[in-house]
């Protein structure tokens, strides 16, 4: 029998403690917690990424963290694409989309980039089709002190009202996520690009401090993201 092909899961997010757990590192945690599931501990670092090798189900994974902030993540997916002459259509991105409300997540093959600076960056760098996973992270609402700015609400972390379901996203997400590489895309959109609305959290009311620095709000707890330790 042939040895089945390498398939390389990629999370976007940005390095750095000042931006765990915020919405746009969703990617980094989804894939992260993937590891887990793997019982990949730790990562190595083979600069601009944070590697992890792992098999589930006899497939062979290559779990991929890029160093070089969101907007930069392109040519550090295409350097270890290149590599190990992986094709795109073995490769899956998980990355947070606003269109998407929390609790939400949506496989897809192709598609612009919505916005999405770290997809521009790798679409910039590998114009063929390859898959992805959204991880919904919504849209500020009415009233919200993020209304007009984008990026700082990305930039934010879940509030504590929507810990629940981001908890029970992140888990499925890293469940489906094996289905893709074991079997493939099309199962994992069965299973995972359900249509049903997730429960809408109550609005949380935001405090002076906490409009200074949405960072603050409510100390949700840790997500799991890869080490920077050299081990494989």
């Amino acid at each position: 029998m042939a040895e089945k092909k390498l398939k390389m899961i990629v999370g976007l997010g940005n390095p750095g403690d000042k931006y765990k757990n915020t919405r746009h590192n969703a990617g980094f945690m989804v894939v992260g917690l993937f590891a887990e599931k793997l019982g990949l501990a730790e990562a190595r670092t083979s600069w601009p990424n944070l590697l992890a090798w792992g098999k589930t189900e006899g497939q062979k994974v290559l779990l991929v963290w890029p160093q070089t902030f969101m907007n930069n993540s392109g040519p550090a997916v295409k350097r270890v694409l290149d590599y190990y002459k992986i094709s795109p259509s073995d490769l899956l991105v998980v990355h947070d989309e606003m269109d998407l409300p929390v609790g939400r997540l949506k496989f897809s093959r192709g598609g612009g980039y919505a916005g999405h600076r770290g997809v521009q960056s790798i679409l910039e760098e590998i114009p063929q089709d390859f898959d992805r996973l959204r991880f919904g992270v919504g849209r500020p609402t009415k009233g919200d002190h993020f209304k007009e700015k984008s990026m700082d609400y990305v930039l934010s972390p879940f509030s504590s009202l929507e810990s629940q379901a981001v908890d029970e996203t992140l888990n499925k997400a890293a469940g489906l996520i094996e289905v893709w590489a074991v079997r493939n895309l099309a199962a994992a959109q069965r299973l995972g690009n359900r249509s049903e609305k997730p429960p809408k959290p109550e609005k949380e009311a935001l405090t002076a401090d906490e409009d200074l620095k949405p960072e603050a709000a409510g100390e949700a707890k840790a997500k799991k993201e890869p080490k920077n330790a050299l081990a494989q």
